[in-house]
């Protein structure tokens, strides 16, 4: 007998007891057991299946998720630690205050010096930021991404995953009469922001 398909049955002339027996084994095999991120509470009334949806189970903890997290009167959302290009943002752990009214911004800003990304940090933004700004011959100096977007209070998440930026050759404006030994065009850049 197999244990995913409940007994056949019984034929006439089969031992009622013997086919309450069969059935006993069959639903103790198949029934839901307690286990990691499960619990099974059993009353008079029924049982009751729990599932976990953080730790232990299902899981919805990612890098960036914001959630509310108010104090008292004060308004605000913590994030959860994420990187983008393996920086970690320096106030990961510092709550965001927010108005809880209105379309609100939780946006993440990576830093840049001399081309190379060098810190990030999470701010809360109230009109859609500019991700990257286009410059020439060097990168631009910070990108921006949002990772979650706040109506009314209300969080809907944008990023769930760590991110990586990367500088991006956008076009090239024609130089007449370069130097010698220069460039016959100057290159204008931008950051683009991805899933890791």
């Amino acid at each position: 007998m197999s244990s995913s398909r409940p007994p056949p049955l019984p034929q006439a002339g089969t031992s009622v007891l013997s086919y309450l027996q069969t059935l006993v084994k069959y639903l103790r095999k198949t029934r839901i057991r307690p286990g990691a991120g499960i619990a099974i509470t059993e009353t008079e009334a029924g049982t009751t299946i729990s599932v976990a949806t953080n730790g232990g189970g299902a899981s919805n903890r990612h890098p960036f998720k914001v959630t509310r997290n108010d104090d008292g009167a004060t308004k605000q959302v913590s994030v959860r630690p994420g990187t983008i290009n393996s920086l970690v943002p320096s106030d990961i752990f510092e709550p965001i205050e927010i108005t809880g009214s209105g379309t609100e911004y939780i946006v993440l800003t990576m830093t840049v010096t001399g081309n190379s990304p060098v810190s990030s940090s999470l701010s809360k933004e109230t009109t859609y930021p500019v991700p990257s700004l286009t410059t020439p011959t060097d990168t631009p100096t910070a990108v921006k991404d949002v990772i979650a977007v706040l109506q009314d209070g209300k969080v809907y998440q944008i990023r769930d995953t760590n991110l990586t930026a990367t500088a991006v050759e956008v076009f090239q404006e024609t130089v007449e009469s370069p130097s010698p030994g220069e460039r016959n065009y100057i290159p204008w850049y931008r950051w683009e922001v991805a899933e890791s």
